[in-house]
């Protein structure tokens, strides 16, 4: 990605099914991730992590959760639309897996990632500039303190009390 990045050509969308909540999601265009529609029709339809889901009442007094990404019947049965599964990719496991903590089935199947950014790339083709190598968390953040420099003291006091103490003092006053 890095890679793409430096040279021009990552591509990034806003992919407006992604999410099952509706929210549209930035998705950056990437080979073996769940942006390529090939993966993305391999995948088999499940949703076992379950953070997304959304409650419904089943039966007066009941409530039961569907998603949109769940396999189509499932959701169906449940009573969701079938217009609402479609493009719908699971988030959940996707970015699990794009953080390196991906589910491999029991049959070998490993959760293809799913890679969202903003998109404004600036501040990382910035940061890769300086540091081509790769950089640290504290690197970033030293990078996005020194961003806010000019910020004034009014539009510090929106920050972390830690964060505007290290950017400027007076700003705890």
């Amino acid at each position: 990605m890095l890679t793409e990045l430096g040279v021009g050509r990552l591509g990034v969308r806003t992919d407006p099914l992604a999410s099952p909540t509706g929210f549209p999601f930035k998705v950056a265009s990437l080979p073996q991730t769940l942006s390529d529609a090939e993966m993305y029709a391999a995948r088999p339809r499940l949703c076992d992590l379950s953070y997304l889901r959304i409650p419904f009442e089943r039966e007066p007094g009941t409530v039961g959760y569907r998603c949109p990404a769940e396999p189509v019947h499932t959701y169906v049965r449940k009573g969701g639309d079938l217009a609402d599964t479609i493009g719908r990719k699971c988030v959940c496991n996707g970015l699990a897996a794009a953080v390196g903590l991906g589910q491999t089935r029991r049959n070998g199947y490993s959760e293809p990632p799913i890679v969202t950014l903003g998109a404004d790339l600036d501040g990382v083709a910035k940061m890769l500039s300086d540091f081509p190598a790769g950089w640290t968390a504290a690197q970033a953040v030293d990078h996005l303190l020194g961003i806010c420099e000019g910020a004034s003291t009014d539009a510090l006091k929106h920050f972390d009390v830690h964060v505007a103490a290290r950017l400027k003092p007076e700003a705890l006053a």
